[in-house]
């Protein structure tokens, strides 16, 4: 009895595009709930730049991985399955890629910093945020993500025994008859997982660091609300003043500290507890004033 040969797999049928459009909706979807759960919290529009970076990004990876897969298996004499070739790419790409994007990112943002550009920074868009920002910063890591590609492709091309894992992989559905299971596999079930850790991943080197925030001056000045960020307010005039004797608990310095203390403790409580809680305006406010520095007066 002989046995039927085996199908490679189709990746451009109607099938497999229904199944990368399932797949770019489920991975990216997961980054939201990543944003829900980030303390502090980025704001929405700020998030959705950092996002659509990555969308935009691996799209363009997606279509280099198709093209690169239908080469590779014309042009190799270890397998000629297009699937096999997509499957090592995307491993090759969701493992040792983000370690490489990472290193090119570093060595283009350390460039640019020598250029002198300004908003430059990944993930800091500007007060307000602004799409020119953006874009600036988009086009520095989707060069950061075509230099990846290109290193696994050389990888690839130079270790094409490389393959023998992906077939390795792709054996028992090979023999079930129905080359639609291996798209599923390699566009779907794998993907899907190997995505979602390089969608963490990469979300965190790009997203803004947020700085500390909250900081007592060691020896805080009278000056404007709107140019520090504490203002010392007197009730009566030449009551607590700052030359009081420091020593004393009512000094004002005594009483500043004891003032900000309690404040930030207040304003930390009534943050988490919105939080778990609040919800609509409330809650976004009270999530960029997290993001954002705190510049709300102290009375004492």
């Amino acid at each position: 009895m002989t046995s039927l040969p085996e199908e490679n797999c189709k990746l451009m049928d109607s099938f497999a595009i229904f199944i990368q459009s399932l797949l770019g909706v489920l991975a990216i979807s997961t980054l939201f709930i990543k944003r829900q759960r980030e303390v502090p919290q980025r704001p929405f529009r700020i998030w959705l730049y950092d996002v659509s970076k990555q969308a935009t990004g691996s799209a363009m990876v997606h279509m280099l991985n198709l093209v690169a897969a239908y080469l590779s298996g014309k042009s190799s004499h270890e397998d000629s399955n297009p699937c096999v070739w997509y499957f090592m790419n995307l491993v090759l790409d969701t493992t040792i890629g983000v370690y490489i994007l990472y290193l090119y990112l570093h060595l283009l943002h350390a460039g640019v910093r020598r250029l002198g550009l300004e908003h430059m920074e990944s993930g800091n868009y500007g007060t307000p945020p602004r799409a020119a920002n953006w874009v600036k910063q988009s086009a520095v890591f989707f060069v950061a993500l075509l230099s990846m590609k290109v290193t696994v492709m050389i990888a690839l091309a130079v270790f094409p025994a490389l393959a023998v894992l992906g077939r390795i992989f792709l054996a028992p559905f090979q023999h079930m008859g129905d080359p639609r299971l291996q798209v599923v596999m390699v566009m779907l079930v794998v993907p899907l997982v190997m995505n979602i850790i390089q969608f963490w991943l990469i979300d965190h080197v790009i997203k803004q660091k947020p700085a500390a925030k909250y900081c007592i001056p060691d020896h805080p000045e009278p000056a404007d609300e709107d140019d520090t960020l504490y203002s010392v307010v007197t009730d009566e005039p030449g009551r607590h003043s700052l030359d009081d004797d420091t020593s004393s608990p009512d000094s004002a310095a005594g009483l500043l500290a004891h003032r900000s203390a309690a404040h930030f403790d207040h304003h930390a409580r009534a943050s988490r507890t919105l939080s778990r809680q609040g919800s609509g305006d409330d809650v976004r406010a009270n999530r960029h004033s997290r993001y954002e520095m705190d510049r709300s007066p102290i009375r004492i």
